[in-house]
């Protein structure tokens, strides 16, 4: 086996490990209870929410590289507390207003949901930008 493929295939399982982390679970199961749907909505879910963490932390990554610094541990500090927002604001947002991720704004009883909407996917967006704020906290 090569040294790239051997690389490639130990930085896809490190990924796929970290994925599993309690608040990286979180978010995707909140994200997922929004999306409705079945076990495809749930992976579409998940990869949009990999998507945007990978291309968040790769970005960082490459950005660090070139310019030459490293990331503190105050920065480390406040990501970690932006992160814990994040999955706060997920976590509020689909208990007090169930249907707002999922259709772009919360509605007062008795108001119904027969207003036209843009057809786009508001829970993929949200789930791609849940991915990519979260990464901030595992940047370091």
């Amino acid at each position: 086996m090569s040294a790239p493929l051997l690389a490639l295939l130990v930085g896809l399982g490190q990924g796929l490990l970290h994925g599993l982390g309690p608040d990286h679970c979180a978010a995707v199961a909140t994200l997922g209870t929004v999306s409705g749907g079945g076990r495809r909505a749930a992976l579409l879910t998940a990869l949009r929410f990999a998507v945007g963490h990978a291309l968040v932390l790769g970005g960082l990554a490459l950005v660090c590289l070139v310019a030459g610094i490293g990331i503190s541990e105050t920065f480390e500090r406040w990501a970690e507390i932006f992160g814990g927002v994040v999955l706060l604001a997920l976590a509020l947002g689909a208990l007090l207003f169930p249907h707002v991720l999922q259709h772009g704004h919360p509605h007062l009883p008795g108001h119904g949901r027969d207003h036209v909407h843009p057809p786009a996917d508001r829970s993929a967006r949200i789930s791609t930008a849940a991915g990519a704020l979260m990464a901030i906290s595992g940047a370091r």
